[in-house]
């Protein structure tokens, strides 16, 4: 009966043991994922802003609307109405030709800009003429046609001419359209 006793509690020490060694490899585990995940969050945020820089692309312009409570249109008049491009994330819904050389593309924010960017209490989309050239090539690179395009996740560098503002009713916050042409598009994958 002793010995009975004995090999119980060898045995229940040894799955104790196993236990904790499974505890211990899950978290390290865990631990790697999170690393991981944080080194593909700052390379994605390095290429953007090598993207911003090289075309001298406003990257931040969510900062200052962030300290807000109502953004006015005359708010965002001062940051997209410059010379100076803006770098827009988002997800396209649709697009068209407009004319031989171009596209209209409506882009919206989607869950990717969402979830890095600070937390502006307005909803944002544009909607671009871009060259057919820029867009096509881009398709290329990646082997894909046109319909891979929608749905894509893209960092668009914008001049923007006109804001149009949505009022939201009382259960949605406003929407601001910014209406402009495409400098640039870079389609990435979202690391969040």
């Amino acid at each position: 009966m002793l010995k009975l006793s004995f090999t119980a509690t060898i045995g229940s020490i040894l799955v104790s043991i196993l236990l904790l060694l499974s505890i211990i490899s899950s978290c390290n585990r865990g631990q790697k994922e999170r690393e991981q995940r944080e080194e593909r969050i700052a390379a994605f945020n390095d290429s953007l802003a090598a993207f911003a820089q090289k075309h001298n692309a406003i990257l931040d312009w969510k900062v200052d609307l962030s300290e807000m409570g109502r953004i006015l249109t005359y708010n965002l008049e001062k940051i997209w109405l410059t010379p100076q491009p803006i770098v827009f994330e988002g997800g396209v819904s649709d697009i068209e030709t407009y004319d031989n050389e171009n596209y209209k593309i409506l882009v919206y924010q989607n869950a990717c800009s969402y979830s890095h960017e600070p937390i502006v209490y307005a909803n944002f989309e544009m909607v671009l003429l871009c060259p057919k050239e820029l867009i096509n090539n881009r398709i290329t690179q990646l082997s894909k046609d046109l319909a891979y395009f929608v749905d894509s996740v893209g960092v668009f560098i914008a001049r923007i001419e006109k804001i149009q503002r949505t009022e939201g009713d009382e259960d949605q916050i406003d929407l601001f359209t910014g209406i402009g042409e495409c400098v640039d598009i870079k389609l990435v994958e979202c690391p969040y």
